[in-house]
């Protein structure tokens, strides 16, 4: 028996680069109009932890966002690009646009 495919998931509209501070995912670019624009979150930022889980990396905050169910609100824990303060955002997961 065939297990059906993970869904595809939501989008939160960033392009992500590996942190040179340490652990995480840092911001690159922040799609006009996305849940991450909405949320407040801005290029320089780390995402640090999507929920309770820690982000090690782009590739697991990706990861991370894939699982999360659409319309599901996610708080993220952020070091702040311009003062280097912990802050928290709440996330709300959107369909991935199509030309995405």
């Amino acid at each position: 028996m065939l297990s059906k495919p993970p869904p595809s998931g939501g989008w939160i509209g960033v392009r992500l680069f590996r942190s040179k501070e340490g652990p995480g995912a840092k911001i690159g670019l922040v799609f006009s109009g996305s849940p991450a624009e909405k949320a407040g979150i801005c290029p320089g930022d780390i995402v640090t932890h999507w929920g309770p889980q820690a982000v090690d990396s782009p590739s697991s905050l990706s990861d991370l966002v894939r699982r999360t169910r659409v319309d599901e609100t996610v708080r993220v824990t952020l070091l702040r690009a311009e003062n280097a303060s912990r802050e928290g955002v709440d996330v709300t997961i959107t369909p991935k646009p199509l030309q995405f």
